[in-house]
């Protein structure tokens, strides 16, 4: 079973990939333009199909071809995903942040559920499991409210006719070069010293 939490701080997703066939220039061995495109692209997909599945306000949002077209994805900014930071090198870590809004639906905790069905990414298992847990011993601490939502992922999706367009997802991503070997959850704590500044 899934759980949905409210979160209280928007959060960040922290990847660490490497990639089959490695190629080096000089020493370091470096990441084509082409293949971490097309792998931002897939990832966005992700996050954007289970937004627009399991956020109330998508509710009349019907899943077609037209999902994978630019602007086939109504999402107010409030739910998408943003990019923090990249390292190109090998291995390549990636940083995305999931906004509050998005955050209090849940993505991020079934964005690490996702990771885990992607068969062909050799992460420890072990450990994503313990980042989840993390999660939710975290937002536990923080008093979140628990959202009286126990469907299954994949069941939420079927009701929504999305699964099909989830399923596809996955299976694009496992047909990019790179697997995972790290993947990490982190909350941003609101830097209240910042907000005061901004006020003054």
């Amino acid at each position: 079973m899934y759980y949905y939490y409210y979160y209280k701080s928007p959060v960040k997703l922290k990847f660490t990939f490497k990639e089959d066939g490695e190629y080096f220039i000089g020493d370091e061995a470096k990441v084509t333009i082409e293949t971490l495109s097309s792998f931002l692209y897939d990832l966005n997909l992700l996050n954007d199909c289970l937004a627009l599945a399991l956020i109330d306000q998508y509710s009349d949002y019907s899943f077609s071809q037209f999902f994978y077209y630019r602007k086939g994805r109504p999402l107010k900014k409030e739910h998408k995903l943003y990019l923090n930071k990249i390292n190109h090198n090998s291995p390549l870590g990636l940083e995305v942040i999931i906004p509050l809004a998005a955050s209090a639906a849940g993505i991020p905790w079934l964005i690490l559920q996702s990771a885990q069905k992607v068969r062909n990414w050799k992460l420890e298992r072990r450990k994503l499991e313990i980042e989840v847990q993390k999660a939710e011993l975290d937002l536990n601490e923080k008093k979140a409210k628990l959202v009286n939502e126990q469907l299954d992922i994949e069941e939420k999706l079927l009701k929504r006719e999305a699964l099909q367009t989830y399923n596809n997802i996955l299976k694009r991503i496992e047909n990019h070069p790179f697997f995972a070997v790290d993947v990490e959850i982190e909350m941003i704590e609101p830097d209240y010293n910042n907000d005061n500044e901004k006020k003054e």
